[in-house]
Order: structure tokens, then C-alpha cells, then sequence
């Protein structure tokens, strides 16, 4: 139940008028003439006026209040975000043979490009900058080929879109990397892959959350090994300095090789194979590919000091948090979020928006007289940064190399949004306060559990364990992988144990079990007149395994609830829909006739074992499918 809200603006200009003019003789006898014309009626007239305005402005929540209580919650408005966007860069001459400016401290031993780290790139009036250094190999620089070995013999595979291990999890399963061009000191490329991991948390504290991040770090090492192939040893040589910012393929990121010799081909093996829950999926393996964001760099003379008190500025753009540095003369004046909280000699600034306002020599010093005042800044222009894909660039501010690179971004810029204003965020910190950030029932524990950092659930059960003490809460952990029967690993336990132990109730106790799962083993007569049966059946065994997948399965394809069953009627309709059947002469679940398989509601249901009898003009076939 809310609180009443008084209503502070309960009397009017005449109201006030009255009641002065009753008072008048109580502190005034001498005072009788009150007609309209008299100056101090006049006088009072003007404070009833002015009282009259207050009052209004006592009854009204200005956007100053709002952003006053926003702050005390901790809560700031927040500015520009700047997009990003994945370039990729190309000479349009053979870098081997181009020599034209004498400075070559940016070729290496491979004859590559070295991008530094902050280097500008232009697309129409936009500056992008790089974030990281980019090493860019001659443009016939290629992968030739790309092998991958899991329980069997190696498969070559394609470039794009793949298991780096196959669909197998086997410890010292690898992928073989052949190069176009032998690579001397260092070769780095750029993995792009789908997040593995909810790396954001707005739930914990900072404690909490760097206590499952440092168990996320110590999980990385040991995960891969990377090798050099020698081929004068015809052997594989361990590369003891890599720098992976993939998390071992979890996330987008780029990966340096720094290699003690020369060599053409390159493995990455698998050491741990208990660190995934599913197979990690590589879309692309980018060469002279690099992150860049949107923003450029300003530098202004606002002009001289007046010396008065609160000078102002109006700057051309608004600044980043952080970015803008302030010279007066020749000493740097510092940004603070409130000069009243400052002394007369603080040489201090706030910056609101895009004004600069100094102090006024009570709170915060006055710049001297007649002294330059200077600024540099970076800025953003928000989502007008999320440009489309295949846009123009030119590379401007590169290197010796200018004219000599070509760029290109196969996707579109994301990320960039725009300042969000008081009402929006009043709006947002509304939706915050709805925010679980205790666990006290059962749906909380849930909840909490699928957003703990840097895991990926994709079920949660919580349930009073009868078979514990009181008060013990048990939770059944499924995780996103394409197994029939998945299960979270240790390092997944213990991330969400530690975010868990700080959201419980202090007499509460968490404990994780296994997932069960209820296979279903089907026997299945179709009539098929006009179908191959080989490839009839192969079908069918694909649609029933899509549809039974515990996490993707389902009519939503959004996989099987906890104790959901599963009806005879649901496999006749997706079995009917496939092409070629005709009618179906027999279905049973699970060796039964009943038209329910009953699930126990901790439990989930899978596939299991499929026979498939098809009768057509071809013989009767009969296979078993695991």
C-alpha cells in the first residue's frame, strides 16, 4: 500500500491575501486603511503573488528532484554509448614488394603490416578507432586447410561454421591449421564465435561477482594447448606464449601466437574436456580482422579567463566519462561531479552535458585572469555509429602504408545507443527495484541461477528436498549443449554455489544434484508406397531426435519442461507431417499402449532407442536407432 501524497498547494493568491490582511491588526493598529490603493496592500499583494508560486513549486517534482534521487540510489544518467564494429583490412599490392616509404619499422620478418592500437579509420564523417594491435599478412595470406580429429581419423572441414573438435568431446581431440605463408615470430587472427558465457551482472556485488570471475580464469588455463609443426623434426613443438582473448572459444576474441620459429601449419589440442558443456562452435577464423569503436577526438581553445565567478563553456560535443582533460595555463584543472563540495583553492570543473562550469572562489578556485583555457575529449554519436555492413571506409591516419589498405566490415556496427534521459531512466530504475536480489522461494532460487556470470543454463529446477533437513534447497542444473542427456560440469557448480551463498537466507542450504532423464523408445510402423525407406526412415529418426532434444525439442522448439509429458497424439502429428509417410500402422512408447508417457516432475524427457518399420513396395526394413 502506497503512501498518501499531500496536496502542498492548498491555498490560492486570494487565500493568502485574506488571511495577511486578517492578521493586519494583530502587529499593526495603527494600520485601518486597506483599500487597494494603498502601497502596503500593494506590498502584499506581491508576497501573496510570490507565495502563491511557491506553493505551486512546492507541489511539483521538478526533473532536478528526480535526478537528485536518482543519485542518491546510485543511479547516473548515462551518455552516448559508442558502437562497434569488425573490420577486416587488405592491401590492394603485394606487401612483399611494397617499399616506397623508407620508414619500415612496421614490417616484421613475415612482410605483415604491424596496426597499432588506436589508429583511425573513417567511414563517411564517422572516425572508428582500433582497440587492440593488428597484424595484417600479405593478401594472398590464406588458410589452406583446416583438419579436425576426434575419435577417428582426421577430417578435413570447412572454414567457416565449425566444430574446432568435432561434435565429440574426447581429451586430445585437435584441429590443424595449414597455411598459405610460412610464419616467422607471431601469427594473430581473430575468432568469431556465439558468447558462450553471461559475462554482465546486475545482481551481485563487485566482491561476489570477482570471486566467480577469478574461478572462471583458473578454469581457462590448461583448457588448450596450442603446437608449431617443425619440419625439419618432423615433429610438433608446444608454444609456450599465447594470448587468447576467446577464453579458449567461448567468446569472440583475438588469439596471438608468439612463436619461438618459423612454420606453416599449426594445432590447437584439446587438454580438458571437462571444462565445456557443449562443443564449441567456430563461425570464422578472420586474418587482418580487428574490433574497432566509434569515437573521435577533439581538442578546443575555449578562450581566456573574465576571472568571474561560475564561468561557463559550451563544448562542441559531449565528452565520454573520463576523456575530457582540462589545461588552464599550463596546470590541469580536475572534473568532480558537485563544486560544492570543494574548497576555495580546488582547481576543479563540472561538466554537465556539454557545459563546463568553473567555481566561484567559495566553492571550487576561480581560473586567473587572462589565462588560455584548453580541452581534448573524446566523443561518440550514440546508435548513429550502427552503420550498415559493406560500408565505405577510408583509411586515412594509417601508418607509412596510407593509399596501400583497403577496409571492409562484413557485419553491421552494433552497440551504439544514444544518452538516456531522466524519464527513461526513472523508467529503467522502476523495472530495477522489480529485480530479484534475494533468493527467498523457490522461482527466486531459479531465477537467480540462470543469470549467474559467466555460465549458460538453460534450465533450472529448485525443490524442497524432503529426503534432506529443513530448509534445504536443491537445485537441477541444465546447460546449453547439444547432448541427449547434458549435464553442468564442476566448474558451473561451483560459480553458481558462489553466487547462490550470497543471495540465500542465512538459515537456508543449497545443494545441486544430477539431471534424470526418461528416454523414449518408440516402435513405429509406417506405410509408405512411394518413398525410399532408407531415406524415409532417416528422416523420420531426425524429426523424432529434433523433437524429443531435451533443451531444443518441443513444439516451440524451446525444449521440455521439468515433468512434462509426452502424448501419443503429439508423435502421430510430426510424424504424419513428414513427407512421404502415408499412414501410420503402430506406435508405442516405451513397449506400451497407453496414450501418455508420465514424466516424474524432476525429471526430463530424451531420446531414446527407435524401431522403425517401413512397408512400401520396397521389403520391410527394420533398424534399431540409438
Amino acid at each position: 500500500m502506497s503512501l498518501d501524497i499531500p496536496n502542498l498547494d492548498n491555498k490560492n493568491f486570494d487565500t493568502l491575501l485574506e488571511e495577511t490582511i486578517n492578521k493586519l491588526p494583530s502587529y499593526t493598529k495603527e494600520w485601518t486603511d486597506y483599500n487597494l490603493s494603498d502601497p502596503g496592500i500593494t506590498l502584499i499583494e506581491l508576497f501573496a503573488w510570490l507565495n502563491d508560486i511557491n506553493y505551486y513549486r512546492l507541489n511539483r517534482i521538478t526533473p532536478k528532484h528526480y535526478e537528485a534521487f536518482l543519485e542518491i540510489s546510485g543511479i547516473q544518467e548515462e551518455e552516448n554509448i559508442a558502437a562497434q564494429v569488425m573490420l577486416s583490412f587488405s592491401s590492394n599490392q603485394d606487401i612483399l614488394n611494397y617499399h616506397e616509404d623508407k620508414d619500415i619499422t612496421h614490417l616484421d620478418s613475415n612482410h605483415a603490416i604491424k596496426m597499432e592500437k588506436g589508429t583511425e579509420v573513417k567511414s563517411g564523417d564517422l572516425y572508428f578507432v582500433t582497440q587492440e594491435e593488428c597484424t595484417i599478412y600479405p593478401k594472398d595470406f590464406k588458410i589452406i586447410h583446416l583438419y579436425s580429429k576426434d575419435y577417428g581419423e582426421e577430417k578435413k572441414i570447412q572454414h567457416d561454421n565449425f566444430y574446432p573438435f568435432l561434435q565429440g568431446l574426447e581429451e586430445n581431440a585437435y584441429f590443424i591449421i595449414d597455411l598459405s605463408h610460412i610464419i616467422a615470430q607471431k601469427l594473430s587472427f581473430y575468432l568469431l564465435t556465439d558468447t558462450y558465457y553471461t559475462e554482465t551482472d546486475t545482481y551481485s556485488d563487485k566482491v561476489v561477482h570477482d570471486t566467480i570471475l577469478e574461478v572462471h580464469i583458473q578454469s581457462l588455463k590448461e583448457v588448450l594447448q596450442w603446437y608449431l609443426y617443425d619440419d625439419a623434426l618432423e615433429d610438433w613443438i608446444e608454444i609456450d606464449d599465447v594470448v587468447d582473448m576467446s577464453d579458449a572459444f567461448t567468446k569472440s576474441g583475438r588469439i596471438t601466437l608468439n612463436l619461438d620459429q618459423a612454420t606453416h601449419r599449426i594445432k590447437c589440442v584439446l587438454k580438458d574436456s571437462s571444462f565445456y558443456e557443449t562443443t564449441p562452435f567456430i563461425k570464422k577464423l578472420l586474418f587482418n580482422t580487428t574490433l574497432l569503436r566509434q569515437e573521435d577526438t577533439y581538442k578546443e581553445f575555449l578562450g581566456e579567463s573574465s576571472e568571474y565567478t561560475n564561468q561557463s563553456f559550451i563544448l562542441k560535443a559531449a565528452p565520454t566519462p573520463d576523456s575530457l582533460k582540462i589545461k588552464v595555463g599550463l596546470d590541469d584543472w580536475t572534473e568532480v561531479t558537485n563544486l560544492k563540495m570543494q574548497d576555495t583553492t580546488a582547481k576543479v570543473f563540472q561538466l554537465q552535458d556539454k557545459t563546463l562550469t568553473f567555481g566561484d572562489g567559495q566553492y571550487g578556485a576561480i581560473p586567473k585572469k587572462d589565462l588560455d583555457i584548453n580541452c581534448q575529449y573524446i566523443s561518440n554519436v550514440g546508435s548513429h555509429g550502427n552503420i550498415l555492413k559493406d560500408s565505405p571506409w577510408k583509411v586515412g591516419k594509417v601508418t607509412p602504408y596510407k593509399g596501400s589498405l583497403y577496409a571492409y566490415n562484413s557485419e553491421s556496427a552494433w552497440g551504439g545507443k544514444d544518452k538516456v534521459n531522466t524519464q527513461n531512466l526513472l523508467h529503467n530504475f522502476q523495472n530495477t527495484l522489480k529485480n530479484i536480489h534475494r533468493a527467498v522461494s523457490l522461482e527466486d532460487y531459479e531465477y537467480l541461477a540462470l543469470h549467474t556470470p559467466y555460465t549458460k543454463l538453460s534450465k533450472v529446477k529448485a525443490y524442497l528436498d524432503s529426503d534432506s533437513y529443513k530448509n534445504h534447497i536443491t537445485l537441477i542444473l541444465i546447460p546449453y549443449s547439444q547432448e541427449d542427456k547434458p549435464q553442468v560440469n564442476d566448474i558451473t557448480r561451483e560459480k553458481v554455489m558462489i553466487y547462490l551463498d550470497s543471495k540465500r537466507l542465512l538459515t537456508t542450504s543449497i545443494g545441486i544434484k544430477e539431471a534424470q532423464y526418461q528416454e523414449v523408445n518408440l516402435d513405429i510402423s509406417i506405410f509408405s508406397p512411394k518413398q525410399n525407406p532408407e531415406i524415409l526412415e532417416k528422416k523420420v529418426t531426425e524429426v523424432l531426435n529434433n523433437y524429443l532434444h531435451p533443451i531444443t525439442g518441443g513444439k516451440e522448439s524451446n525444449g521440455w519442461s521439468f515433468g512434462q509429458d509426452l502424448y501419443l497424439w503429439e508423435l502421430y502429428e510430426i510424424i504424419s507431417s513428414i513427407k512421404g509417410v502415408q499412414n501410420i500402422e503402430k506406435l508405442k512408447i516405451n513397449a506400451k499402449t497407453d496414450s501418455i508417457l508420465s514424466v516424474d516432475k524432476m525429471t526430463l524427457i530424451t531420446k531414446g532407442q527407435y524401431c522403425i518399420s517401413i512397408r512400401g513396395i520396397e521389403p520391410i526394413i527394420c533398424r534399431i536407432e540409438s
